[in-house]
């Protein structure tokens, strides 16, 4: 995992260092298991841009990398992922409150746990809307690992989540959010993260 975490690392700082960059962000999320007695402690790392032209106008290009502590567990363990994410807004709706679009998006990463590493896909549907310069996005995700029918019987690391994201701008510049989601799958989490972003 470390290598894969230096390489996207790398890959960020690249791409923090061109002006393709749009917005990269720093976040923070405690996951509490709700099967066992368990903390999952996250730090990601994001960086994206909205492609302006060709046949992917519209879509945003995101790349992620989060390093996992889990505690509960004798010792402690690292974990964490890479993953590369296309998201486009799919409809808007309007009205006299606040206009809400719709989007999708789909993703695939390279999960890196203790016992197995996994290669995985994310589908999801969200809606988003901006009422009096808060931001609300309601979203709902399935991730599964590609092959997952050879990694064993039963739901193994297949997830779905429901999550609420608030986020507010401290200026023109800089943004900071509160997340709320809860995951069920394999294992049940209730998560709550916080998190800052830099808009170039």
């Amino acid at each position: 995992m470390q290598k894969a975490l230096k390489m996207l690392m790398i890959v960020g700082s690249l791409v923090l260092g061109t002006a393709y960059a749009d917005t990269a962000g720093l976040d923070y999320a405690k996951k509490d298991n709700s099967n066992r007695y368990q903390d999952n402690f996250i730090v990601g790392l994001t960086v994206d841009h909205a492609i302006a032209d060709g046949l992917a106008k519209g879509v945003t290009a995101e790349v992620r990398v989060e390093d996992q502590m889990i505690t509960g567990t004798t010792p402690k363990r690292h974990e964490g992922l890479v993953q590369v994410k296309a998201t486009r807004d799919l409809y808007t709706f309007t009205n006299s409150l606040a206009p809400v679009t719709f989007y999708g998006s789909g993703a695939v990463g390279l999960n890196s746990k203790s016992d197995s590493n996994f290669k995985y896909y994310v589908v999801a549907i969200g809606a988003k809307a901006t009422f009096k310069d808060v931001t609300f996005n309601l979203a709902d995700r399935l991730r599964s690992p590609f092959g997952e029918g050879r990694m064993g019987t039963g739901p193994k690391y297949r997830t779905t989540e429901q999550s609420l994201t608030v986020s507010y701008p401290l200026s023109k510049v800089y943004s900071v959010s509160a997340k709320y989601a809860d995951e069920d799958g394999d294992s049940n989490y209730h998560t709550l993260g916080f998190g800052i972003k830099r808009t170039f």
